[in-house]
């Protein structure tokens, strides 16, 4: 029989999930409100029209287009992955700005969790990582971008979803790991660059200690240093390209 202990409900947990529903009726909330209550920027409208343009001519990553300032009718900043996301996702049941918003905000409470599995394999107490979660999925300025039409959340997300893996491969190396790791990253730097290179500080002070703690763990120092360049290499490669070529299109406007 299981014991009452076994049965309480975790405090992290109960915490969590009222972050969840407390979050969700925000969410539900300012919908009904109408849009006078979004926190709206130029980069929302931005956003959107590229999305638009996706889904009514089909445009692709590379070819995606923002028509506002004259020809090329591209103005790429980062690599329009939320974009063609929120392009892809429209239903007949759901208009483009609200897919846009829903996915957003998903991807804000996959980081919540991402966030709290990251902290519990740093072998940190759980409390910590109750309290990094409720910190996170309570503050108003997350809060306020988590139903935004931006890449914010998504960008968040996959940097700490890079993290995370790599702490995982740290703990137990395997190509599997170390290939997500990579494809994580990757993906992290061309969504937002900015948000990328801060995890990518965190993944270097960790596979540094990494290497320098590696023969005590019996590991391979040579293993753990490739790992490393591997991992932080791959990703500023590709976004080092998207820059350039984004500023190749950039040039051609006359603007």
């Amino acid at each position: 029989m299981a014991s009452n202990d076994s049965r309480r409900i975790r405090p992290g947990t109960l915490i969590l999930w009222v972050t969840i529903a407390v979050s969700a009726g925000l969410v539900l909330g300012a919908r009904i409100l109408g849009p006078d209550f979004f926190y709206i920027t130029e980069r929302e409208w931005q956003t959107a029209i590229t999305s638009w343009w996706m889904a009514a001519e089909g445009h692709g990553l590379l070819d995606a287009v923002t028509p506002l300032m004259g020809p090329p009718w591209q103005i790429p900043m980062e690599a329009p992955l939320f974009q063609w996301l929120a392009a892809h996702a429209v239903t007949p049941w759901l208009s483009l700005e609200d897919t846009g918003r829903l996915l957003s905000f998903l991807f804000f409470l996959a980081a919540i969790f991402i966030l709290h599995r990251l902290t519990l394999d740093l072998d940190l107490d759980r409390r910590v990582a109750d309290g990094a979660a409720l910190i996170f999925a309570t503050s108003p300025l997350y809060l306020a971008y988590s139903f935004s039409f931006t890449i914010e959340s998504l960008a968040l997300l996959l940097a700490l979803l890079y993290l995370w893996l790599f702490v995982r491969w740290m703990l137990r190396p395997g190509l599997v790991l170390l290939t997500a790791t990579i494809l994580s990253g990757s993906a992290a730097a061309l969504t937002k660059v900015t948000t990328w290179v801060v995890f990518a500080a965190a993944v270097s002070a960790i596979g540094l200690w990494l290497i320098v703690s590696a023969r005590r763990h019996r590991r391979s120092t040579g293993d753990a240093l490739i790992g490393l360049i591997l991992v932080l290499g791959l990703p500023l490669a590709c976004g080092a390209w998207w820059t350039q070529w984004s500023d190749t299109i950039k040039a051609a406007n006359s603007l």
